[in-house]
């Protein structure tokens, strides 16, 4: 697969990211496209529309300061393509008794087995972009589905995938809005809980460090099974 690695970059990446980063390039053959910037939203778009201008065929978005497995990357790309969908890995924020970047469709007492090869994707509203893949051409169909028009910023042309709406009545994140978008659009997200992942802080933080909760829209993670 033609696949492009696209990090935003917010200050100094993790150096086991980085090193994450250029060992996924070099195995699969992949360009890294990166950007720096304080504002997430224009840095991922303007992410996303040179990956579009590249040909690409899959789009592998990874944090700077998330850390991965070749096999996990591949993992998720491999998903991503199959489903025509944006699939991404499980992770937490980065505390000791975290909640995970993601908003599961789930009922309740629904369980979910973790970090096990034959776990199922679980369905989600929204997932973090930490290390997520979807198919390149979801970008277009997504934008022109919805009549999202590229606006001029910085001299570039840039659809508004990620940015939140400053009249909605709550604030939410650039990844949880592009999620909301797909959705929009006709496209699912699904989290792909077999993969191990760290989320970079005082040390690398995974689904270990999180307790249970009994929202299961926002589900806290023990390693192993979900409430």
């Amino acid at each position: 697969m033609k696949a492009v690695i696209c990090r935003p970059i917010h200050g100094t990446p993790v150096r086991r990211n980085e090193q994450a980063v250029r060992a996924l390039s070099r195995a699969g053959g992949f360009e890294i496209l990166e950007l720096a910037g304080p504002n997430l939203n224009l840095v991922r778009q303007a992410l996303a529309e040179e990956a579009i201008r590249e040909g690409s065929e899959m789009v592998l978005w990874v944090d700077a300061d998330i850390v991965f497995t070749n096999e996990t990357a591949f993992g998720i790309l491999r998903a991503a393509q199959e489903r025509n969908a944006l699939v991404g890995a499980l992770y937490p924020e980065k505390q000791r008794a975290g909640r995970v970047q993601a908003e599961f469709k789930l009922n309740a007492g629904d369980e979910v087995r973790c970090w096990h090869p034959d776990a199922a994707l679980i369905p989600c509203l929204s997932i973090g972009l930490g290390l997520a893949a979807h198919p390149a051409r979801l970008l277009a169909e997504t934008a022109q589905r919805l009549g999202l028009k590229p606006q001029e910023i910085e001299c570039q042309l840039m659809r508004p995938w990620f940015t939140p709406d400053i009249a909605a009545p709550t604030t939410t994140t650039d990844d949880y809005v592009f999620c909301a978008n797909l959705r929009r659009a006709g496209f699912d997200v699904w989290a792909d809980p077999r993969w191990r992942v760290e989320h970079v802080g005082e040390y690398g933080y995974t689904l270990a460090d999180c307790s249970r909760d009994v929202d299961v829209r926002v589900p806290i993670l023990r390693a192993g099974w979900v409430v």
